[in-house]
């Protein structure tokens, strides 16, 4: 047994060490400036009353690989102003892609208007866009070539309904020089930028964000101010961002790999150990309890057999499946039905819901709302979802209430198409 435990330990510590070799050296950074536009965004301005009164461009900051929630763009786009420098009332709408309606309403978290630097956040995390990786001005290369990436006003003209994110334009070019701007760091652009570009990435030939396009002094300046405003102002630890050349934290995967084989090892020893306790005991038992020399006869010819257990075992009960809500004939879910004997997640992130739409449904949040059983039904619940939750007369289920659905009641996430009816 002593020999078994040793090979595993010693196969599960090559393991991880193999592991921490492989992934140790692995650094942040993406791939191009056309893998980097997964990560662009329009920002729409509305006024008091819900009219365009005009956009800007935006980029996701983050961890790689995970949802994101921040996003960074202009000052000016998220706080616009008038002549007279008096801020306007407005809205923010995060477009994913308008021609899907794929949006979000957005707040500004972070907003400095010397460094016309601002980070929006959404409602949710979401897996719409993907995180950028933020690259400072000392490891900027001057011969290196750039793009501004964005949705400039000669892309979008009176189609901006329409877009979507094969609508993003790369714009490609090199930087003249780093420069003060107003007692900010920017960069000096060849590169043609216009209205809409405003709040978008420029970024290296990898990909890596060295600023954000900003503004031009005549019709021939232009602008973007250097990343590195925003990374002084803002700490990795109140919005989470990768610097260019940062250690992927695989550190942790090693740490946590060690521990767990630790972990592993002081079982196996604890039940070894136990194991051999219970045998001993087992042994002592056997020589303790040896029957008693039986008394002489005469005995009888049969041993008469001892009564039945009246109390018998019984299988846990089957969850209760009376219920089912079927999907409406609209639904990407269409003709699907779920039993109702459980409580289930509804939504779009499928690491985290029972009943998953497809990522790109309009409409429904990554965690919606749930579902739970009841006597007479079933129980819905939203779980502060963007779009909603309503019953089938229009009746919104705020976050926190709790409404029973019986037999033949429906309800639907943002509209109407989402629908389903308890059967």
């Amino acid at each position: 047994m002593r020999k078994n435990i040793k090979k595993l330990f010693a196969l599960m510590t090559a393991l991880f060490l193999a592991a921490g070799i492989l992934l140790w050296g692995e650094t942040a950074k993406a791939a191009s400036p056309t893998e980097a536009k997964d990560s662009v965004v329009c920002i729409g301005v509305g006024d008091a009353y819900g009219n365009l009164i005009g956009w800007g461009t935006g980029f996701a900051v983050g961890e790689p690989g995970e949802p994101i929630q921040y996003i960074v763009t202009n000052a000016h786009v998220a706080e616009p102003t008038d002549e007279d420098g008096n801020y306007i009332p407005c809205s923010l709408t995060v477009y994913f892609s308008a021609a899907a309606n794929r949006s979000m309403m957005a707040e500004v978290y972070w907003c400095d208007q010397t460094a016309d630097l601002a980070i929006l956040k959404l409602p949710e995390e979401t897996t719409e866009r993907e995180a950028l990786v933020l690259c400072p001005m000392e490891d900027v290369d001057m011969d290196d070539e750039f793009a501004a990436l964005g949705y400039p006003a000669t892309s979008m003209a009176s189609d901006f309904v329409k877009f979507d994110t094969t609508d993003i334009s790369i714009t490609r070019g090199g930087i003249s020089k780093q420069v003060r701007v107003s007692g900010r760091d920017c960069y000096l652009l060849d590169i043609q930028i216009s209205q809409g570009n405003s709040g978008g990435p420029l970024v290296n030939s990898e990909g890596e964000v060295v600023g954000v396009n900003t503004f031009m002094l005549n019709d021939e300046a232009r602008y973007a101010v250097a990343i590195d405003e925003l990374i002084r102002d803002v700490s990795q630890d109140e919005v989470p961002y990768v610097l260019a050349g940062e250690q992927i934290p695989v550190l942790y995967f090693v740490i946590g790999g060690a521990a767990l084989l630790v972990v592993v090892l002081v079982v196996v020893i604890v039940a070894v150990r136990s194991s051999k306790a219970k045998t001993g005991e087992a042994k002592a038992a056997s020589v303790s309890a040896a029957p008693p020399t039986p008394p002489p006869g005469p005995w009888p010819e049969t041993i008469p057999t001892p009564p039945a257990d009246p109390v018998q075992k019984q299988a846990p009960p089957a969850p209760d499946a009376r219920f089912v809500i079927v999907a409406g004939s609209a639904s990407p879910l269409a003709g699907k039905s779920y039993p109702a004997g459980r409580e289930q997640t509804i939504g779009r992130d499928g690491s985290r819901c029972d009943i998953v739409f497809p990522v790109e449904t309009k409409g429904v949040s990554a965690k919606h709302c749930k579902i739970s059983p009841a006597e007479e039904g079933i129980v819905l619940s939203d779980l502060g979802s963007t779009y909603g939750t309503f019953l089938a007369n229009g009746t919104k289920v705020e976050p926190g209430q709790k409404r029973l659905l019986r037999l033949g009641d429906a309800f639907y996430l943002g509209g109407e198409d989402n629908r389903f009816e308890v059967r």
